[in-house]
Parts: C-alpha cells; structure tokens; sequence
C-alpha cells in the first residue's frame, strides 16, 4: 500500500464564495480514478483570497476607488463650481428715465420761480413791495409853531397903555376934565312974592343967570401900544425864531407786480404755466432678478451633477466607489491510498 499526497486547487463559483465550503462536503476522485469519494474536513482545507482581495467574514473583497466626475446639463457650462446658464444683458434705463427713440429721457417739471424788482420783497401772491423813505422834515419843538420854513414861538408882554393929548391916565382909561361956559340964554322967571302987593297988583320976583360954568369930564380906555410885536387881548405879542428839529423823512410802502421766470436749465411749457427740462442718462446694462452679474453676462445657477463611472456609486459627495467580491482560494490536501496496478506504477492522483 502506498500513500500519495495530492494538492488540490479548487476556485470555486461565486455562489460558493458567498455561502461559503460546507463541512463535510464530498470529493469524487480525479477522473478515471476508482478510488472512492473522498469526504473533506474542515481541518483538511486552508483557503485565501486572491491578490488585492482582503478577507470580510467569509468573503473576498476588493474596493475600487475612482474619481468623481463633475457634468453640467446641456447648455450649460462650469463656473465656480456650479453649472451657469449663461445669456447677454438686458439694456434698461435708470430709475425714473424712460426709453425714447434709444435714450434714456426723463421730463422734469417745476413750477416758475417768483421773483420781484431789484429792492423790492414778496409780500403776497403776485404782490411786491418795498419801504420808500421820504425826505428829511422840519418839525418845531413844542412851544412853536411853523411860519413858513421857520419854526416861531410866541413871546408875551405887557402893552404900554397912552393917553390922547389933555388926558390923563387913570388906571387903563384915559380922562379929561374941562370947564366952560355953560349960562343959559337970559330968561325972566318972575314969581310973585308972598305978602307983598299993591295998587298995581301982587308983588313979582325976577330970577335969572348971570353966568354959570360947567364942567365936563372925558373918559376913554387908554389905548395900548406895542413897542416890537402886535397887540392880542392885553398883551403885547411878538414872534421869536426857534431852530427846528429835523427829523429823517418817514417810510412809506411801494408795491409792484412780481414778476415770474424758468430756474436756469428750465424752460416755458407751451401752456406758460409751468417750467420743464429735458434730462438724458445713459442706459445699462443689467442682469434681470435671481440671476448673477459676471460682468459681460449673466447667469442662473442650479447644482453641478456628480456622476461616477458605470458600476461605481458615490459616497461622500466627491469619491466613486466599487466592490468587487471573489471567490476564495481554497486548498485541499487529500491523501488516497491506492491498491492495485495503477497505484503501482505511480499514476494515481
């Protein structure tokens, strides 16, 4: 009897790779043997993956690693790590102009600008005015009063009272006293006389004047005379220059119309009530809403798509990542022991 050691090497599928050799599995012998089935044990196999595999469990794995690649839809294109669409700038106005035969036009109004002659002030709507002084006066002080371009006050005294001549004054009369010869014409006043009488009748008395004066008083208010000024009343009344005061002249309001005009830059609507000015501005060029500015051109942005390659999946948002499993090596040694012609002449196996 001799025994013969033969090495084995059996790959087995995938599906054997992944439940793994069973325990007590049976071997038939090589072809054209006759040696019975051989069962193997547990402890008669060693097994190993194939190069680059590591073992997990009863498994042989191998990770791929591939990179990520970075794709943008159609008509589309990478900027800073997104994927743009990119389109031209729309031309637009700025705030408040409006878009008139390829400018930038706006029209603004204002109302005319009220103004007055030179020295005067506005006072009311469409009203000017002005303070005009008028010239210096002459004012008398108190106590005088204006006589022609001189101030005068009246000065009082006592006038001199004169008698005519052959009177003489008495008080503020003048009297005169002179006699004359007052006899009346001769004139017989006869009168009978009490007890007398005779033969020719009663007895008569005779009286008449002889001379008789009289006296005879003038009297007259003495008349009053002024030696400067003129007589008022009892005085004597002159007039004294007195320096007048001058006083600056006393102010006097002005009015004028106001008058109207276009500030500078502004000129009359057809209507003339109101002012206008044409202003222009230079269009731009902008990006329309939710969109970027890059400068010459806009964009829209949406995620850029990492794809791996086929069979590969991505796993931490940038590495592809593929396994690979593999049947283990597993290694058998068998031992027969072989009877007969064929074992003798070494050919068993």
């Amino acid at each position: 009897m001799m025994k013969v050691f033969i090495l084995c090497a059996i790959l087995l599928a995938s599906a054997f790779a992944q439940k793994g050799p069973q325990v007590g599995k049976v071997l038939s012998p090589p072809q054209g043997k006759t040696t019975p089935p051989v069962r193997i044990n547990e402890s008669d196999r060693d097994k190993r993956c194939p190069e680059g595999f590591k073992a997990v469990g009863k498994q042989c794995v191998q990770t791929v690693m591939a990179p990520a690649e970075a794709v943008c839809p159609a008509g589309t294109q990478q900027v800073d790590g997104k994927c743009a669409t990119l389109f031209g700038k729309r031309q637009v106005c700025p705030v408040g102009f409006e878009e008139e035969d390829g400018h930038c036009l706006r029209v603004v109004e204002k109302s005319p600008e009220t103004f007055c002659p030179e020295g005067f002030v506005l006072v009311g709507k469409g009203e000017c005015a002005k303070k005009v002084q008028g010239p210096p006066r002459a004012v008398c002080p108190g106590g005088s009063i204006p006589k022609g371009d001189q101030c005068v006050r009246k000065a009082h005294a006592p006038a001199n009272l004169v008698c005519p001549n052959l009177f003489k004054k008495e008080g503020d009369r003048c009297v005169r006293e002179e006699t004359f010869d007052c006899t009346p014409p001769r004139k017989s006043n006869v009168r009978p006389t009490k007890g007398g009488g005779g033969k020719k009748g009663p007895a008569t008395v005779e009286e008449f004047v002889i001379q008789s004066t009289c006296k005879r008083i003038t009297s007259e208010p003495a008349r009053k005379i002024c030696e400067e000024g003129h007589l008022e009343g009892k005085d004597c009344t002159k007039d004294v220059e007195v320096q007048p005061i001058i006083e600056p002249g006393k102010f006097r309001e002005v009015f004028a119309p106001a008058m109207t005009q276009c500030p500078e830059g502004f000129s009359a609507t057809q209507s003339g009530k109101e002012c206008e000015k044409k202003e222009f501005a230079t269009p731009q060029f902008v990006c329309p809403p939710s969109t970027t500015d890059l400068g010459d051109k806009c964009a829209t942005f949406q995620p850029i798509k990492i794809v791996c390659p086929h069979g590969f999946s991505l796993e931490n948002d940038h590495q592809c990542v593929k396994t690979i499993f593999a049947a283990p090596i597993i290694e058998y040694t068998v031992t027969y022991t072989c009877t007969g012609k064929n074992c003798a002449q070494g050919k068993g196996h």
